[in-house]
């Protein structure tokens, strides 16, 4: 994949967030309260009040504030796709994804205590944000490696936060379980057998379902499905850092995890609600991932071992 294949598909990204912003509901206070106001829910003051600003802002005129949201993004998506233009629209990109970053997804979360790979963090706003970086075109060497650090400290920080979490699997469960809820039919079988293999059920769930993740999990077969998807994460969190062979698996393993995550914790994006902003955060750091796979970067973190061991002795 080339810098102008990955300015293609951010333009177009942009493009299809622009047109979903067209959908009725967000023309009503239905998109303030269910999108912007839930995700302000169980977060720190200063990530909460920011977002109810502009929920509150937004309410005034529905359909004001969302044509200039539609304007904005489809006019990000054109100057991205047009070569002339180009600079202006990855800078816009990386602007305005930080800004819906903030006051729209509330920092994807991370300040919650709840930091998610499998619901979307580290949030879909400021991954658009670091792919317009990542694309503008420069005339100097690309630090790649530094694209391959952000990559590992995502991975790493999910991991991390899975292990340590004791409700992570019976969470995880939760999630399966609600995201089963309006689902299509297809979807909502397979959140709902997700749900029920945790719980131990054969792939089928009932009511006592909820007293499982009430009680917290703690059957030893939880906590052997928690180190497993734990150390699987930071596998791809540092595996990324290693030799080319090490590292192409690791992103391998990064994708299919991704695509697990954007099925079951994402719910493809909630493309039936009515609601969907974008397609969520897995399929951008899939694209991030497909990049960092056909890069050449083991000169450049051969140098950054190198110097790190210095250091070190």
């Amino acid at each position: 994949m080339t810098k102008r294949h990955l300015q293609i598909a951010l333009g177009v990204l942009w493009l299809l967030d622009g047109l979903l912003q067209l959908q009725p509901n967000m023309f009503t206070g239905v998109f303030a309260k269910k999108v912007i106001l839930s995700a302000a829910t169980g977060q720190p003051s200063f990530v909460s009040l920011p977002m109810h600003w502009f929920a509150s802002m937004f309410l005034l005129s529905p359909v004001l504030f969302n044509s200039l949201v539609v304007i904005i993004q489809l006019s990000i998506g054109l100057l991205i796709l047009n070569k002339r233009t180009i600079k202006a629209g990855l800078i816009g990109s990386v602007i305005w994804g930080l800004l819906v970053w903030i006051i729209g997804e509330g920092y994807g979360g991370i300040f919650s205590g709840q930091y998610s790979l499998l619901m979307g963090a580290p949030g879909a706003a400021v991954t658009y944000s670091l792919l317009a970086m990542v694309a503008f075109p420069s005339k100097k060497e690309d630090r790649l490696y530094l694209l391959a650090f952000i990559w590992s400290g995502i991975w790493i920080l999910g991991g991390m936060f899975f292990m340590t979490n004791q409700h992570s699997i019976t969470s995880t469960a939760s999630i399966a379980r609600q995201g089963a809820i309006g689902a299509p039919s297809w979807l909502a079988s397979i959140d709902n057998h997700v749900a029920g293999f945790i719980a131990g059920q054969g792939g089928h769930i009932n009511n006592s379902m909820s007293a499982m993740v009430t009680s917290g999990g703690n059957n030893n077969s939880y906590y052997w499905l928690t180190l497993l998807i734990g150390l699987a994460e930071l596998f791809v969190g540092i595996g990324v850092l290693l030799k080319t062979t090490v590292r192409k698996l690791a992103i391998a393993v990064g994708i299919i995890l991704l695509t697990i995550f954007w099925v079951i914790g994402q719910g493809l994006g909630g493309y039936y609600t009515g609601l969907m902003t974008d397609l969520n955060t897995a399929p951008l750091l899939m694209l991030l991932g497909v990049y960092l796979l056909f890069a050449d970067i083991d000169k450049q973190l051969a140098i950054i071992g190198l110097k790190i061991k210095q250091v070190i002795i």
